[in-house]
């Protein structure tokens, strides 16, 4: 069995590597997750695909990283519950607040962004802090867990808040539509107006039947005029 001591400098080297490719990735994700909305459909159709893979391979990084900490470092059982927990849960939360950002005009238009933007950040300084022990005699145990997953937790909170602020602009949204459209007594009654009743945008006109009885001459009439 190896010995622990030995191998925290491999399980350093191997975590600052995926760390970094981690970071290339946030920043990707960042960058993609402002823009959802600036093309035509398709376009942010491919942004939002592009959005979900690269939060899909961030996360798993930040997994793999946080197991190597768990397994090579020293972190209490708390903060192991607590990772295994957690990260799994701001994955799912990422992916709502992709949802919402994918209509960045309505409330809460970009405040969404600050879950990804902060959870990876805080899991890699953890995971980094598990696997240098001098840094456990600057920051305890406790303060470095407790802060972490707390925050952690705090924002795939925020998600709640967020999601009803979309719900009410939604709500207002569909509001607004119904009160502005119109209503017209010469439509059919097949659709909802703003008023209550029902109407269709197609005006009834005469037919063409009704057309000709007003604008042909009758027999009569053209016996007297012949």
């Amino acid at each position: 069995m190896p010995d622990p001591v030995k191998a925290a400098p491999v399980a350093i080297a191997v975590s600052i590597g995926l760390g970094i490719l981690a970071l290339l990735l946030w920043v990707l994700a960042l960058a993609t997750l402002s823009d959802l909305a600036s093309s035509d459909a398709a376009g942010n159709g491919y942004a939002q695909a592009y959005a979900a893979i690269e939060i899909f391979l961030l996360w798993g990084l930040l997994a793999l990283i946080t197991l190597i900490a768990g397994v090579k470092g020293a972190v209490a059982w708390p903060s192991v519950t607590a990772a295994a927990i957690l990260i799994p849960a701001s994955g799912i939360v990422t992916f709502e607040a992709l949802e919402l950002l994918s209509r960045p005009s309505l409330p809460p238009f970009l405040w969404p962004l600050i879950i990804p933007a902060t959870v990876p950040p805080l899991v890699l300084a953890f995971s980094y802090w598990a696997l240098i022990p001098p840094l456990h005699a600057i920051i305890g145990p406790r303060l470095a867990g407790g802060f972490v997953w707390g925050l952690i937790l705090l924002l795939c909170l925020a998600i709640v808040p967020l999601q009803q602020m979309r719900n009410e602009a939604d709500n207002r949204v569909a509001a607004a539509l119904e009160n502005t459209m119109p209503t017209s007594p010469n439509c059919r009654r097949t659709n909802r107006c703003g008023s209550g009743r029902r109407f269709s945008t197609r005006a009834t006109a005469p037919s063409k039947k009704n057309s000709l009885r007003i604008f042909a001459p009758s027999t009569g009439a053209r016996a007297m005029l012949s």
